[in-house]
């Protein structure tokens, strides 16, 4: 007699939310940057970034986003201020 496979009486859902090639195309178009398409889909921002390379490989016409800016930001010339220090 052969064994019966192990079953559970708890099911695991898929919430993923699935979105179309011509809705992605859509948003990402209409959007200022990365992070509004972020908000329009509710996907997170490497899904797109992800998506839209792998679309853009394969000739699809999405725009390009100028880049988002890295690392953190410092007001030196507040900070100098703050310190009163004077700088050359």
């Amino acid at each position: 007699m052969a064994k019966s496979p192990k079953t559970t009486t708890a099911t695991a859902v898929n919430h993923r939310r699935v979105i179309s090639d011509i809705d992605f195309c859509r948003a990402y178009n209409a959007a200022q940057s990365v992070k509004e398409v972020q908000t329009v889909l509710g996907v997170s921002y490497g899904n797109i970034l992800t998506r839209a390379k792998s679309y853009k490989a394969k000739g699809v016409a999405l725009k390009s986003f100028p880049p988002a800016p890295r690392g953190r930001r410092i007001d030196v010339e507040a900070l100098n201020k703050m310190l009163k220090v004077k700088v050359g």
